[in-house]
């Protein structure tokens, strides 16, 4: 008789994409926060220039 796969291999299965999928949500949320910090930052600072030369 042929079995269907145990819980074992299902989660050996699905168990790398889950953790890489995770691991791409954080990528992406950490990378967005920081390039809107630098984004404020840069637009902060040209805008104090931008007002020095007036």
């Amino acid at each position: 008789m042929v079995q269907g796969l145990g819980t074992m291999d299902m989660i050996g299965l699905f168990a790398p994409f889950t953790i890489y999928i995770i691991g791409l949500v954080v990528y992406y949320v950490w990378e967005g926060k920081r390039e809107r910090r630098l984004r404020d930052q840069y637009y902060t600072r040209e805008s104090r220039e931008s007002e020095a030369e007036s």
